[in-house]
């Protein structure tokens, strides 16, 4: 299931649609702004990386030939990767935010980064496969059927001996009455019309859905694309449970 609605985000508040950080609403967007949400991409990379290199013996001093992130909105991580990597790829299904990306690209003079617009990544067929696929705070918002056939797609890509990065949420400490609106509001748009009513926002502004995933199938779809050694970082994320899943594919 394919959800549309982030074009419609990427459109009105792509900044926020990545951080929902109150500054970094289109409304509140400034210089200093902008240079904070980048920033925190930096961190990001910086953080993934040495994990990697604690978890999975990557070299403290290999580049990566061939990056692609999954769900690159604005480019907040590409540009990062870009900066000690060959290549990199950045998808993502909004060309609002794909046109963000692009500015800040520019500014930055990097000439290593293509950015691709893919409505369905599952049946896109890409011509490469890459050594490193990242996708960080995007599944969750995917519904988890589709969100499965993604991170089979994702797996698939990646070359032998090759790594991946995947996030995702596997539970949270909601209260039952949250729990029962998160489905409503996922379930009927009228409901969401109301909520956003009520709190104040424009009427259609879409359902920013947060959406669970089993990790049994997620292992199994690791295994059966022959990912070999894994490790895991727990996540808290005001109630909502996470976890950073850090992989390598077997050279065979």
């Amino acid at each position: 299931m394919i959800d549309n609605s982030w074009k419609l985000i990427g459109d009105s508040d792509p900044y926020y649609g990545v951080l929902t950080t109150e500054n970094f609403k289109t409304k509140n967007l400034n210089e200093n702004s902008i240079t904070e949400f980048y920033d925190t991409g930096y961190d990001h990379v910086k953080a993934v990386t040495n994990r990697l290199k604690s978890g999975l013996n990557l070299p403290s001093d290999q580049k990566f030939d061939n990056v692609l992130d999954f769900g690159c909105g604005t480019g907040r991580l590409v540009i990062p990767f870009a900066e000690q990597s060959k290549k990199v790829t950045g998808v993502d299904i909004s060309e609002g935010m794909l046109k963000e990306a692009a500015v800040h690209i520019k500014k930055k003079g990097l000439t290593n980064i293509s950015l691709l617009q893919i409505d369905d990544v599952v049946t896109y067929q890409f011509r490469d496969t890459y050594d490193l696929v990242h996708t960080y705070i995007v599944l969750q918002h995917i519904n988890e059927n589709y969100g499965y056939e993604i991170i089979n797609k994702l797996a698939s890509i990646i070359k032998p001996g090759g790594f991946g990065i995947v996030h995702l949420l596997f539970d949270g400490n909601m209260s039952k009455k949250s729990r029962i609106v998160l489905t409503l509001k996922r379930k009927y748009k009228w409901f969401n019309q109301l909520t956003n009513i009520v709190n104040g926002r424009p009427i259609n502004r879409p359902f920013m859905q947060m959406n669970y995933y089993n990790l049994n199938k997620v292992f199994k779809i690791l295994y059966s694309n022959n990912v070999g050694d894994i490790f895991t970082e727990m996540i808290n994320h005001e109630g909502f449970l996470g976890v950073i899943m850090y992989f390598q594919k077997k050279t065979n």
